[in-house]
Parts: structure tokens; sequence; C-alpha cells
């Protein structure tokens, strides 16, 4: 249920590609990593967004109102890129309830997670039994080596099997991760 994958960068551009038909959407947090609303344009897909507080805490109100029918996926980046901001627990579990109500997965961006320095952090996939979420996570950036290009996507939780399905034919029809890395 891992997919290792050049960089998370690669990671979430097959994530984009086998979830996102056009016209539907995961939802992005505002302020979002650029690289996210590029996937969201390339699979053609619609731009949802929710919102943060004063302190970059995603707002749970904007993310029930922002969520429709065209929703597939909430993503969450914590910490935030590019505000650094460190979600609380009470927040990501609020994430995953309504995640679990509306029925949706969560795809959650963890490549900073090694770099708080001030606080803890919650990982979102210690906070959900019943709701998919997928952690994506990459080597350049916790172990400060930029340009390694490993990442690697953790599938956990039920409804996977399609979407993983997917991956693993995006991962087959590329070469691999540069041989510096592999070794």
């Amino acid at each position: 249920d891992v997919f290792i994958t050049a960089g998370l960068s690669e990671g979430i551009d097959f994530l984009f590609q086998a979830l996102v038909d056009p016209g539907r959407n995961i939802i992005l947090p505002t302020p979002s990593y650029p690289l996210y609303l590029t996937k969201e344009r390339m699979s053609y897909g619609t731009f949802d967004f929710y919102d943060c507080d004063d302190k970059y805490e995603p707002d749970l109100d904007s993310l029930r109102k922002n969520i429709n029918k065209f929703t597939k996926s909430i993503l969450v980046i914590n910490p935030n890129n590019p505000t650094g901001a460190v979600y609380s627990r009470k927040t990501l579990q609020g994430i995953v309830d309504i995640a679990g109500e509306h029925k949706l997965s969560i795809i959650s961006d963890d490549v900073y997670d090694q770099l708080v320095f001030d606080g803890e952090i919650s990982n979102m996939r210690t906070l959900s039994k019943d709701v998919p979420i997928v952690c994506g996570n990459s080597l350049s950036k916790n172990y400060i080596y930029p340009g390694a290009r490993v990442g690697y996507l953790a599938f956990h939780g039920p409804g996977w099997d399609d979407v993983k399905g997917a991956i693993q034919r995006l991962c087959n029809q590329r070469l691999s991760v540069n041989w510096e890395m592999q070794r």
C-alpha cells in the first residue's frame, strides 16, 4: 500500500490523475501549495477551496460549506506550505469527521512533518479508523536534501483499490526513482 515516487510531486500528479475527472475536484486549503492548483487544472477539475482562520488553521465551517457533489477528496497540508502552520489535533479530528460525514477520502501532505520545531504534530492516519487516507511525504524536505526526488504515497483505510490500481499503472509507465537515491 506504499508507492515510491520521484518526489512527492510525482505522487501528487498520480493522485490527481487517478482521482479527478473533468468537473470534479479535490477541495484545497487557501492558501495552498501552487502545485495543487496546477494539478487540479491539468485534470480539468473545478476549483473549490476552504478557508483558514487568522492562525492559518482550517476553518471547519468553510470546509463543510464548500464541499459539493463534485468533491472527491479533501486535501490537508500539515504543516502547511506556504504558511508553516501546524494544525491542532482538534482541527484535524474535525476534518476527519467532516470527511466521514460526506464519505470523502483525505489526502494528507505530510512533507514537513519532521521539521516542526515548536509544538507537536498529529498525523491524520492516527485519527481515523474508517475514513480512507493517503499520506504523502518526501525525503528531500524532512532530511534537508533538496533534489533527492524520492517521495511516497501510503494508503490507509478502505476504498482505495481502484485508485491504487490506477497509480500502479501510472508507476509502471515511467522508469523509476533516480539511481543515486535507489542506491
